[in-house]
């Protein structure tokens, strides 16, 4: 195995750890997926930077969950959270998508149950699965459906056109319209602009 293989071992493992100590505590998915975006593996991965590896497993799950101290139980990833976590590595390494981006169409709970379907296939039939929803779906879409809100309030409470948001919501990529109609939509929604942005 070479050092990229093993930093990618790395990496799964460390994000598979952080899911079964989310599970085990109790925590719920989102405070899950809220520690593990906290993580930096995102902003690593878009910066060539290994900051995620750095320090002990105990001192990230400190630092991603906001514990007052290092946790000392001794918590094993589960087969299936180790494999959602793998599931999130390849989205981000083949597909050059965020971990937030893959959270918003394929939440924890989601990728845990998908271990029982797909664990014993290739990773690249989960792939595909994923590659279809967001191919159905364009991103500004999801997000609001998945808040329940209309084109229209987002027009109105952004000062966007609606011709505008309409157009936003059939588009895969938004690189091409208006930055700072970008950043307001993400202020609304409270996201990352980088989710509107294709990579």
């Amino acid at each position: 195995m070479n050092k990229i293989e093993i930093r990618e071992k790395e990496y799964v493992a460390r994000l598979a750890f952080l899911i079964s100590f989310g599970l085990t505590f109790r925590y719920s998915n989102a405070s899950i997926e809220k520690a593990c975006l906290s993580s930096n593996i995102d902003s690593d991965f878009n910066n060539g930077r290994c900051s995620f590896l750095n320090g002990t497993i105990e001192e990230r799950t400190k630092l991603a969950f906001s514990l007052e101290k290092e946790p000392t139980a001794v918590v094993l990833p589960s087969n299936a959270s180790y494999w959602a976590s793998e599931f999130y590595f390849n989205i981000l390494l083949k597909e050059g998508k965020s971990l937030s981006f893959a959270f918003e169409y394929v939440p924890i709970e989601e990728a845990l149950s998908m271990f029982a379907l797909f664990h014993e296939m290739d990773i690249e039939q989960a792939l595909m699965r994923f590659r279809d929803k967001v191919a159905k779906t364009p991103i500004l879409s999801l997000l609001l459906r998945k808040r329940k809100i209309s084109m229209a309030k987002l027009s109105k409470e952004t000062g966007i056109s609606y011709p505008a948001i309409v157009k936003y919501c059939k588009s895969r990529d938004l690189s091409a319209y208006s930055f700072a109609n970008i950043m307001k939509i993400a202020l609304y929604l409270n996201v990352d602009p980088s989710l509107f942005l294709a990579r």
